[in-house]
């Protein structure tokens, strides 16, 4: 893929987007209503792209779909949920932060490195590894660490913090990624108003800097090298509709009309929530459509989805869908951008989504580690 097709790849809005108001940790954004069925009678194994919702059952799947990718990603994103979670402190601390009436949370995600590998995929693109430790810095507020997202303990690690305007990171990058999850918190001035301000990135193979009134709604994507080495910039503003993030691998499958695709369904804060799977193509009127399913992490049900993409160039397209409760009751939408790597047997989709204000939220626990350790991850499962 060309350095161009990586310099025009979205990498949407990822991990950022809250269920509820006020950085709530009971953030579950899977909804769903018990009343008839909207569904037929087909597998996740047959989705069938002239029907609607692909013909899929309404029905409960095996936890991840029983898929050993999503199995081993869930387990090394699981591991993250143990980064440092400065936010509520960070507000607690400080009478100014606490008791401001429009505390406005903007959540910033940075990733660097190969943005559309496989981790544990023995086809992932040979690349020269990358050091990528730096800093960030903020003026017009402050910054919290929400995640570090597919580090790489010990090699990679967050350094002590000095201030709360500044952070850095040790991080090195191989065929895969790393990247960070944060929060920057603004108190409105006597006028109602919030400060102008900035963040700063600065590495080795990239710096910028953006204005904070820029982030909401941030999607940059930018190449940093001739290896396919990529940066991306995602940030969202809370706001008092659900919304959040999918993200997984989209890939095309020779032989057919089409592929198939698989992800996760993550909060606002980086823990999974549940997972995705179906089929994408053309259909027999010709129309370029995908269908599947959303389960929670125990299997259940949660949603059918279906939508449809358009192809760019590179590999690179477009997609756009809904979710649908079993009533038919459409819940939420989402957006986004996908790439296909046909000579590498690789891709990858990430999109935003948002739900309808006032959609019934399925109850869950809060953003914490599973009550069962999980299990360290492999050397398959590192960001690197």
């Amino acid at each position: 893929m060309s350095t161009r097709a990586f310099a025009r790849l979205g990498i949407l809005t990822l991990a950022l987007a809250l269920v509820v108001p006020g950085c709530s940790k009971n953030d579950n954004p899977l909804s769903t209503s018990d009343t008839t069925s909207i569904g037929g009678s087909n597998s996740i194994d047959q989705v069938d792209l002239n029907q609607s919702y692909g013909g899929l059952a309404y029905t409960d799947e095996a936890p991840a779909f029983d898929d050993p990718q999503l199995q081993s990603e869930t387990r090394s994103m699981d591991q993250n949920l143990m980064a440092e979670d400065d936010e509520d402190s960070m507000v607690a601390e400080d009478p100014e932060l606490r008791d401001s009436p429009r505390l406005k949370r903007t959540y910033l995600r940075i990733l660097w490195g190969q943005l559309d590998s496989q981790p544990g995929s023995d086809a992932a693109a040979p690349s020269t590894g990358l050091d990528w430790s730096g800093s960030l810095k903020v003026t017009g507020g402050v910054l919290a660490l929400k995640r570090t997202i597919l580090f790489e303990w010990p090699a990679d690690h967050l350094l002590p913090r000095s201030d709360r305007q500044s952070l850095s990171w040790v991080s090195h990058t191989g065929p895969h990624f790393d990247g960070l999850l944060l929060c920057v918190l603004q108190r409105p001035d006597t006028t109602g108003s919030y400060p102008e301000g900035s963040i700063s990135f600065d590495s080795g193979p990239y710096s910028t800097t953006i204005d904070l009134a820029d982030l909401d709604g941030l999607d940059r994507t930018e190449s940093v090298d001739d290896q396919g080495n990529a940066i991306s910039f995602e940030g969202k503003t809370l706001s008092d509709c659900p919304a959040g993030f999918m993200r997984g691998y989209w890939v095309r499958v020779p032989g057919i009309n089409g592929g198939f695709f698989r992800g996760h369904w993550v909060s606002q804060l980086g823990a999974v929530r549940g997972h995705m799977r179906g089929r994408w193509g053309v259909n027999e009127a010709g129309e370029r459509v995908f269908a599947g399913k959303i389960i929670d992490r125990a299997g259940k049900v949660r949603g059918l989805i279906e939508g449809s993409w358009q192809p760019e160039q590179d590999g690179m397209g477009e997609l756009s869908g809904h979710w649908a409760a079993q009533s038919g009751q459409i819940e939420g939408e989402f957006h986004g951008k996908f790439i296909t790597r046909s000579d590498l047997g690789l891709g990858f989709f990430r999109a935003s989504w948002s739900a309808e204000c006032g959609a019934p939220v399925v109850d869950a626990p809060p953003d914490t580690l599973p009550d069962t350790p999980p299990e360290p991850p492999t050397t398959g499962d590192s960001g690197r």
